[in-house]
């Protein structure tokens, strides 16, 4: 297996800080939608121009850059996007990739491959943790605040023929997310929140974090997120199960519901309730999302192999079904785009993130017990990673994504996680895998010849010869 950290020679020579920055730029812009937001600034595609002008820079450092892309992830990812442009002439709708799909795929490896090149201390990690978390935040409380002040809800949903719809709170005027959408921020927001503040342990930092999480919740309820709150539910349950105090947290966890569930409205409660009831209004919708999977199965089997082409689920589903949705489900999207080869490349990636993240949470472990000390941010970030990595596994049933971010985002950070790790515990690729190299043997010991002097040795035939006798 390839290294993944910097061996000798490497350690301590960061990557550009002007890369590093315009990262972070590209970050906050693709995050907060900002052309969108700012029309003019849209016409110039910053985000693309900020993408290309990142392959300079990586360019420019190849040499230096080219030992930190070749993990397993990386080269998984490489993979798929070699397998993308191989079967193009084999997919349905090959001028779809090449026009829009792709160009969106790459931007969202961005969040991987940039970050692994980029983020390469702990000071950048810090940084780019901040912009990042901050950002998604910002997108959850702005509307929310809108919708105290002003009514703001942005979406709707669909209760059946009898019921009308209902609204739902999504992303903010300018962005570009629905109420799922919102959700899954929010299940992304919640793990790496609450480890900081634990970690933390200031008064301070809990004054803060108190009200915040409880506007994250409030949100939440808000969106009507069925999958959002099964995943956030999953997210509690990993954290409970690893903690000292399981029955504390399970007594707060029961008193989170129900101070949720006393805010909201008959019909929203019935929202959550046709999880598992049929006889509620909005219980047609949750059948209906097991009706999409039927679907999206039936319109891969027309082609199995390499599927329509990257980004296509939309136009599959339409032309084959007349269904005027793209697939909700991120494994069934896979398989209709990309075919079966492209879902064994996607599966053969989160089980490289699930292994990347186990490694550093058992070398973590190991620290904690024998030294030397770890930042506490390293101590409590992989932790964070694998109970969101848990919700995104199950979210992903629920909602499409493969050429969105988040998925890159998650083997970026356990692979830029794991690095740091490594480099600070002084772990190499050997150790890390149960093996250390042997220490060089001296050679055996050459006896001088019977009369000679003492800086005279005999022949190395002699005792060879004797050795083999032995």
């Amino acid at each position: 297996m390839a290294r993944l950290i910097p061996g000798p020679r490497d350690a301590g020579q960061n990557t550009s800080s002007f890369g590093f920055w315009l990262f972070v730029t590209l970050v906050a812009f693709t995050l907060l939608s900002i052309p969108s937001r700012i029309p003019v600034l849209g016409l110039l595609r910053p985000t693309v121009l900020m993408v290309l002008v990142l392959m300079v820079v990586v360019a420019k450092d190849w040499p230096r850059i080219k030992p930190k892309l070749l993990g397993s992830q990386s080269r998984i990812l490489f993979t798929l996007l070699g397998y993308i442009v191989v079967t193009l002439p084999f997919v349905e709708w090959p001028g779809s990739v090449l026009g829009h799909n792709l160009q969106v795929l790459i931007n969202s490896m961005g969040f991987y491959f940039f970050a692994l090149i980029f983020v390469d201390d702990l000071r950048r990690l810090k940084i780019f943790l901040a912009v990042f978390f901050g950002s998604q935040t910002f997108r959850v409380l702005h509307p929310l605040i809108l919708h105290i002040t002003t009514g703001y809800w942005g979406d709707r949903t669909y209760l059946g023929d009898d019921y009308g719809f209902l609204p739902r709170l999504s992303g903010g005027p300018g962005d570009i997310i629905n109420s799922n959408g919102l959700a899954f921020i929010i299940g992304m927001i919640a793990p790496f929140l609450y480890y900081w503040a634990i970690r933390q342990a200031k008064s301070r930092i809990l004054f803060i974090w108190i009200p915040l999480a409880g506007a994250l919740m409030y949100a939440l309820t808000l969106t009507l997120s069925r999958s959002g709150t099964v995943a956030l539910l999953i997210e509690a349950g990993a954290i409970v199960y690893m903690s000292k105090y399981r029955s504390v947290g399970i007594a707060v966890g029961i008193l989170a519901i129900m101070a949720a569930a006393s805010t909201m409205s008959p019909e929203q409660l019935e929202r959550y309730q046709s999880l598992y009831r049929s006889d509620v209004r909005g219980s047609d919708t949750a059948h209906g999302r097991m009706e999409g999977i039927e679907v999206d199965l039936e319109v891969w089997a027309v082609r199995p192999v390499f599927g329509f082409g990257l980004g296509t689920s939309f136009e599959a589903r339409f032309n084959l079904k007349n269904a005027h949705t793209m697939s909700h489900n991120l494994y069934t999207e896979v398989l209709i785009e990309m075919g079966v080869f492209g879902i064994c490349i996607l599966l053969a990636y989160m089980i490289a993130c699930g292994l990347t993240v186990r490694a550093t949470m058992k070398a973590v472990a190991n620290s904690l017990k024998t030294g030397p000390p770890l930042d506490p941010l390293l101590q409590w970030l992989p932790r964070a990673i694998f109970v969101w990595m848990l919700m995104f596994l199950i979210f992903s049933f629920a909602t499409y994504g493969v050429s969105t971010y988040a998925i890159y985002f998650m083997g970026g950070l356990a692979a830029v996680t794991q690095r740091l790790v490594y480099q600070n515990l002084g772990i190499s690729e050997p150790e890390k895998k149960g093996r250390r190299r042997r220490a060089p043997q001296p050679p055996p010991a050459v006896n001088p010849a019977p009369g000679a002097g003492k800086d005279s040795l005999a022949s190395p035939a002699v005792p060879a010869r004797r050795n083999r006798r032995s």
